[in-house]
């Protein structure tokens, strides 16, 4: 008989488990070590076959059979628990109950227990195929959230019958569980190797239409983001060639390729038929760009619709002015002062970016030079209508040689582009990630795209910091508090909604606290910063929560006024600390939403990995979390602890 020393096992008879993670290129272990070879002698009576897990554990519910499967195969690979013989009948217990059992989770597990056995994903294939008719696509459903959270061991067997498939139906219905594979894909955990430069070839041969299209917008833009290496001139012109009829977003994805490799071919391509207008009218000389938004959007949808786009234009013309319309000046400037009549002077942060209040100012005249003009639009979300009914007066005086841009937010962000009476519509789709359209209308205009995520940029011109107050709350209270420790931002409260974060319940307080402990522990200084609504009670939960800590940490002063706090900054100057703070750090610990996209645009100045932590109310990482992250940058789902060893 098989014996085990779990604590959760029955008096019956133990269940053997799997062990040794799957690797495509290592063969089953052969040689037992001694100890090993002891345990084969003691046991060399035991069957082979084991009976199913049903019949083993008749009297225990499924979710502890799932329980003492999990942890007999945790006993196995990380203690070595089990001998060759012992493994040989663990293989034929899960095999066997994931050919009869009817409970789906139960047939799930088997097969993430199978994934890191040893068996090969051939086998796993054919053994959920020839359950079709039962629930396959219930399996399918089940692994791919797995995978949507980080599971490695079911991304790798999905990916495997999706490329290889027993059937067209295993394909399509893998599919259609696309969007949590891209979200995989966004994972930190993708920096293992589980994709291959012969995967992407496979891809580029598909034939079905709507299968290109989930791949190359679920899928192929994506992994290019997070592992440009995969992607030669092979690659991407097996994409061209097959791709450009059924989808035509491929030629996006060689633009990225030229971009990041610097290898760029004629500019005036085809493809792109506003290009040679817009370098005529924009490359060269002073010209003059007016960016209205004047919408009451959050942070996080204004960085992503404007902060590329002005990043790209300042890049691509060295004298090209650009005056912003907007309702937080924070984000493109580095201060304010107070003026004699009561208003406020907003100080640049980059010279050649002019920031305009949406609320206290006038809207521009016909007597402002303006060569182009680029409009943000949504439904029921606009600022200010009286301003708004202004300037679409203005905009439709504009002579003919002024380039317009509109941008139609509607699920995802649709751009048209009028130069000279051409005008072209920018695909979108909801598939992609909400970064995907800003860099698409760049790549038609031959603006500068920001690709080349593993060299250090200069930082992106209209957010960097340069706040002599900023400056002296860092020099002189966050750099001698962190006695020399690397710093860490630490973002754990929701900013737009309360689920976003970490909630306050006494549970969401300790694993908070517990997530702090663990950034001590790794000698790391975090700074801790909060967007809630409600500040004062934000402020008040975090000096709880975080009592007993000493100074092994530091809660930086609430964009909100508090009589009460110390903040060694005025309160005019503390909505820019933020960005100062975030400029300067080692690391980025943040929850999905404005501040995580305020950490990817300024990330080119300090090159801090950003780890996202996304909780329930958290928008989907393959949607919202920017694309062309570092390798050491991505989401978390669960324990910290996941991705200590790397950070």
């Amino acid at each position: 008989m098989i014996t085990s020393n779990n604590p959760l096992a029955p008096t019956k008879k133990a269940v053997p488990a799997p062990v040794e993670p799957y690797r495509s290129q290592t063969p089953l272990r052969t040689a037992p070590t001694a100890a090993k070879n002891k345990r084969l002698d003691e046991n060399k009576d035991a069957p082979a076959n084991c009976p199913k897990i049903d019949a083993t554990f008749p009297d225990l519910e499924n979710s502890q059979k799932v329980a003492i499967l999990k942890q007999l195969l945790q006993q196995a690979y990380v203690e070595d628990a089990l001998s060759e013989r012992e493994l040989k009948g663990a293989r034929c217990n899960l095999l066997y109950t994931a050919r009869q059992s009817e409970d789906t989770q139960l047939v799930v597990e088997c097969i993430k227990a199978l994934t890191l056995s040893g068996v090969r994903h051939t086998e796993l294939s054919s053994l959920i195929h020839k359950r079709q008719k039962l629930f396959y696509t219930d399996v399918v459903q089940a692994l791919a959230l797995e995978a949507s959270l980080g599971d490695k061991s079911s991304f790798s067997l999905l990916w495997h019958m999706f490329l290889r498939p027993q059937s067209n139906s295993i394909r399509n219905c893998i599919a259609e569980s696309a969007e949590y594979l891209q979200n995989f894909i966004q994972h930190r955990n993708f920096e293992q190797t589980l994709i291959s430069k012969e995967d992407l070839l496979i891809l580029a041969k598909l034939e079905d239409p709507s299968l290109k299209r989930t791949v190359m917008l679920r899928f192929v833009e994506n992994i290019f983001f997070k592992r440009p290496e995969l992607f030669n001139r092979e690659v991407v012109d097996a994409f061209l060639h097959n791709y450009v009829k059924d989808v035509p977003e491929v030629k996006y994805l060689n633009e990225y390729f030229e971009a990041h490799n610097q290898c760029f071919s004629e500019i005036n391509k085809p493809s792109f038929p506003l290009r040679k207008a817009f370098q005529e009218l924009m490359g060269e000389g002073e010209k003059h760009v007016l960016l209205w938004y004047n919408l009451r959007a959050g942070m996080g949808d204004e960085l992503i619709r404007t902060g590329t786009i002005i990043h790209s234009l300042l890049s691509y013309n060295p004298t090209l002015q650009i005056t912003v319309y907007s309702n937080r000046p924070f984000l493109y400037c580095s201060g304010a002062e107070a003026t004699p009549e009561g208003g406020m002077n907003y100080l640049p942060s980059n010279p050649r970016v002019t920031y305009r209040s949406i609320k206290d100012d006038a809207v521009p005249t016909a007597n402002d030079k303006l060569d182009m003009l680029l409009a943000y639009k949504e439904a029921n979300q606009t600022l200010s209508r009286e301003k708004e009914l202004a300037f679409a007066d203005y905009a439709s005086r504009q002579p003919s040689e002024t380039i317009q841009v509109s941008a139609l937010v509607q699920g995802t962000l649709l751009f048209n582009v009028n130069i000279k009476g051409l005008s072209i519509n920018v695909p979108s789709s909801m598939q992609a990630n909400e970064y995907s359209p800003v860099n698409r209308l760049c790549a038609e205009l031959g603006l500068p795209l920001r690709v080349n995520f593993e060299r250090k940029e200069q930082p992106f011109c209209s957010v960097t910091t340069n706040n002599t107050h900023a400056e002296r709350y860092w020099q002189k209270v966050v750099k001698p508090a962190s006695q020399s420790r690397p710093i860490v931002v630490f973002n754990g409260i929701g900013g737009e909604t309360a689920d976003k974060g970490y909630g306050s319940s006494k549970l969401d307080f300790e694993q908070m606290r517990g997530d702090l402990i663990r950034f001590i522990a790794k000698e790391y200084f975090p700074v801790l910063i909060f967007n809630g609504r409600d500040q004062r009670q934000g402020r008040e939960g975090l000096l709880k929560m975080t009592a007993g800590l000493g100074n092994s940490l530091l809660i930086a002063p609430s964009p909100v006024a508090d009589e009460h706090e110390d903040t060694h900054i005025p309160r005019a100057d503390r909505p820019y600390l933020y960005k100062h703070l975030i400029a300067n750090a080692d690391l980025i610990y943040t929850v999905e939403g404005g501040l995580m996209h305020l950490a990817w645009l300024i990330q080119g100045r300090s090159g801090a990995p950003i780890l996202t932590r996304l909780f329930s109310g958290a928008g989907l990482p393959s949607r919202w979390v920017p694309i062309g992250l570092g390798p050491k940058s991505g989401t978390i789902y669960h324990d910290l602890e996941q991705v200590m060893h790397v950070i």
